[in-house]
């Protein structure tokens, strides 16, 4: 484990062995980055711009993100975090994954797969997510007084704006005019975040 220290915040580095075994599962053999970032420079959207990102078109999806008004912790029923938290000291953990190598693997045992069927988020977001968690689950001892935000950006937070003014650049799969995945990033990003809640 190192840890840095810069005039803005901190972070600490920590990464994960791959398991000595053979795993069913594809995603849980690569090794992934975690990163624990401490007070930092929270960037936004409007509520107007949260909901229209959580409305907007996407493939098989017409109306938007079926969560939308129906799950927990989902816009428009959550409060924006700076109804809830002290924006000044948010934490967050970040996992670094190398996504590249993990569909390049994928493809070897699926061939016949198209790009967007390699890339479904249904094979790879959970672990990843679970992961993030394991993670808090170790360190939470050490902010006692704080609670976990696992969807910031529902709240108000713009993730890749945030991630910018850290110099941590997200890229996205690219697609053609017909809407098929032609190229995938190297590495994805998977955030949460924590803090200490406010009551009024």
């Amino acid at each position: 484990m190192e840890k840095e220290q810069t005039s803005e915040y901190q972070y600490t580095k920590y990464e994960l062995i791959p398991p000595i075994y053979t795993s069913p599962k594809l995603v849980e053999q690569f090794p992934k980055e975690i990163y624990l970032y401490e007070n930092i420079p929270l960037q936004y959207h409007t509520q107007s711009e949260t909901v229209k990102m959580c409305l907007k078109p996407y493939y098989r999806h017409p109306k938007g993100c079926p969560n939308f008004h129906i799950k927990k912790g989902c816009p428009p029923d959550v409060l924006n975090i700076s109804q809830q938290y002290d924006t000044e000291h948010i934490n967050m953990i970040l996992l670094k994954f190398p996504f590249e190598q993990y569909i390049s693997a994928k493809s070897q045992i699926h061939p016949q797969w198209p790009l967007r069927e390699l890339a479904n988020p249904r094979h790879w977001q959970g672990h990843l997510r679970s992961t993030l968690r394991g993670y808090w689950d170790i360190i939470k001892d050490e902010y006692p007084s704080s609670t976990l935000i696992t969807s910031p950006e529902a709240m108000g937070i713009n993730i890749q704006d945030t991630l910018e003014c850290m110099n941590i650049h997200m890229d996205w799969c690219k697609e053609n005019e017909k809407g098929e995945i032609i190229s995938v990033p190297e590495y994805i990003y998977n955030v949460c975040m924590f803090g200490e809640e406010e009551y009024n």
